[in-house]
């Protein structure tokens, strides 16, 4: 067993593992700043949860360090994340409720002003009949032409009302707001669940070994959790593959996370296969890389606001210290003009 097997690469493995469980948390930061989760999927936050807690508990039993401390502070970040993301979405939420109830109370006191106005311009019309010309023929025509004044309000509050309606309508089944609470309610019920499955998966666990004192099938029940667990994490991006395609844009997959991923998953498979020879940290892991794979083919070939942000951050770079020469040039052409300027003084006087 080789000291890179044995050490070096579970080592790595912590460190990269910590830095993929860290590499969302800047999407997360930004959505927070904005307000809006933009086009981020919400299926890895969900599993990170679900696979940090197993892989914790995995850990445990085998008293493996190196499993232990890959994952306890990917749990925390993982909690941290999907309690961000119920935050941002309870407020847009609130904010599209809001705005639904503002535009609600402002249809109905249009409608009513213009009910009074009609209701007064009606009385305006018959004193002016009462006040008319006694032979009838003036109040004959003054009534004709409020009639028709009638008619055209009349007409025009019918069209705010069917407007209004209309309105009403499309905000009692808004996608938007109903979008946003499946989502929030998705990443709520997971927090919750994510504690309680293990749970149970760890008391069946102990359950198990206490009872049969066989702790290979204790492993074999959590392992088994596991693998299916990450395997699922490690495809999340790719449950949104059609639409990528569909749409041409992969900024729903994080760059940064893919790459993070597959390096760990490369040094825990190292790990898994040569030092230690156990399935359940080697055979998510290969799975793992060969999704990271075609995540990344993903975010090379469609477009990827992410690695414009990347893009734009380095040519900014590139771009101020490219500028500084022109700068001193510049100056140097001003400052000979000016020193021309005066020669040229001097020859006058």
């Amino acid at each position: 067993m080789s000291l890179f097997a044995r050490v070096i690469a579970p080592s790595l493995g912590i460190f990269l593992s910590n830095v993929m469980w860290c590499s969302p948390a800047f999407a997360i930061l930004a959505a927070r700043k904005d307000k809006t989760l933009g086009q981020l999927n919400l299926l890895p936050f969900v599993m990170m949860v679900f696979c940090t807690f197993g892989w914790t508990l995995y850990g445990s039993m085998k008293a493996d360090p190196y499993i232990l401390w890959s994952n306890i502070p990917g749990m925390a970040l993982g909690f941290w994340c999907s309690h961000s993301i119920a935050g941002i979405l309870s407020a847009q939420i609130a904010v599209h409720e809001a705005g639904l109830g503002q535009s609600t109370s402002r249809g109905g006191l249009g409608l009513a002003e213009n009910e009074s106005l009609v209701g007064l311009d009606v009385v305006d019309q018959t004193a002016d009949v009462g006040k008319g010309d006694p032979s009838g023929e003036g109040s004959a025509s003054g009534s004709g032409s409020g009639t028709s004044r009638d008619a055209k309000a009349t007409t025009d509050v019918g069209e705010e009302k069917k407007g209004a309606e209309g309105e009403a309508e499309a905000g009692a089944a808004p996608t938007a707001i109903d979008t946003l609470k499946s989502q929030a309610f998705f990443i709520e019920t997971a927090m919750w669940i994510a504690p309680l499955l293990w749970g149970l998966m760890a008391q069946l666990a102990w359950v198990t070994y206490v009872d049969v004192e066989d702790k290979d099938t204790a492993l074999h029940i959590v392992g088994n959790a596991c693998i299916a667990q990450t395997v699922i994490y490690f495809g999340a991006p790719l449950s949104q593959a059609l639409e990528v395609i569909r749409r041409k844009d992969s900024s729903s997959i994080y760059p940064p996370m893919v790459i993070t991923n597959t390096a760990a998953c490369l040094m825990w498979t190292i790990y898994g296969f040569s030092a230690v020879d156990d399935i359940a940290i080697w055979g998510p892991n290969v799975a793992g890389i060969v999704l990271q794979i075609l995540n990344m083919i993903l975010c090379l070939v469609y477009k990827n606001t992410h690695w414009a942000i990347l893009g734009a951050c380095g040519s900014s770079h590139g771009q101020s210290s490219s500028t500084s020469p022109k700068l001193e040039a510049r100056s140097t052409s001003s400052g000979e003009e000016k020193a021309n300027t005066n020669t040229d003084k001097d020859n006058k006087l």
